[in-house]
């Protein structure tokens, strides 16, 4: 990779990469454009739902107006909008959307690991992601249960029972088996009864998507200005590590190819 020039500069809000590094940054974005839209997805609906609901009503009213003038007007819809607006209700997707966030966590801690320790070997990254007790650990106390996470820090009674073992162990049996083992998921809309609920029993602990989720964007904060301030700082150590990330995406990332790049 040409490092010439490369840079990055990230100010809390707002970041900027040298062309070379456009890739990593795109990279990220695609993936956090696609979770927000599985996050969002039911709101979305839901917003549909209303719409198709006034509709209704304001069918009746034009029956109505219909019926009383003696118009001859008749029209059968395909489909009956009591039904279609029954098809968008969405059953909960909370084991879907923590299995998302942990596929977000695992990516970041990849990219952490092929910086900081100049690596763009797929199978010395591999098993430094399956060594829990000597790495892994180590990565998410630093990133996601650390006071430096600035959602772990305004919300720390929401993890005062979340530990780096509770949250692998969840991981794997939610990616194995669909269920859950130390940390009970609850809805975000259920997050106030599920604080209550803990206090009455101490033994169990909920944890949500959203808040899993938030904490994986603060991660993702942190990782962003530690390249921005060894860029700036040891802009020689930054370019030598920064493009193992760079080659770790190029050659594992997937690419997304639309529709109507596909001539067959």
């Amino acid at each position: 990779m040409d490092i010439e020039n490369t840079h990055i500069i990230f100010d809390g809000t707002k970041i900027i990469v040298s062309p070379n590094l456009y890739s990593i940054f795109d990279f990220l974005q695609k993936i956090e454009a696609e979770v927000n839209e599985l996050f969002t997805l039911d709101k979305k609906l839901q917003s549909i739902r209303s719409s198709i609901l006034d509709i209704m009503g304001l069918m009746e009213v034009m029956a109505k107006i219909i019926s009383e003038a003696g118009l001859d007007f008749k029209y059968e819809l395909k489909e009956n909008p009591e039904v279609l607006a029954e098809k968008l209700e969405l059953y909960q997707l909370t084991r879907i959307e923590m299995i998302t966030v942990f596929c977000c966590i695992e990516t970041i801690i990849c990219l952490y690991i092929a910086y900081e320790y100049e690596t763009d070997d797929d199978e010395e990254i591999r098993k430094m992601l399956m060594d829990f007790d000597g790495c892994v650990r180590n990565i998410i106390l630093k990133l996601f249960l650390s006071r430096e996470n600035k959602f772990f820090s305004k919300n720390s009674k929401k993890f005062e029972k979340v530990t780096a073992k509770k949250l692998r162990k969840l991981r794997n049996k939610l990616v194995h088996f669909f269920s859950v083992s130390g940390l009970s998921l609850v809805p975000e809309s259920l997050s106030e009864k599920a604080r209550r609920l803990e206090k009455i029993q101490p033994n169990i602990k909920f944890i949500s998507s959203q808040d899993l989720y938030e904490l994986y964007k603060s991660a993702a904060v942190l990782i962003l200005e530690t390249w921005s301030r060894e860029c700036n700082e040891m802009p020689d150590i930054f370019e030598r590590k920064i493009k193992y990330v760079a080659k770790v995406v190029k050659e594992s990332g997937a690419i997304l190819v639309k529709s109507e790049s596909i001539n067959v």
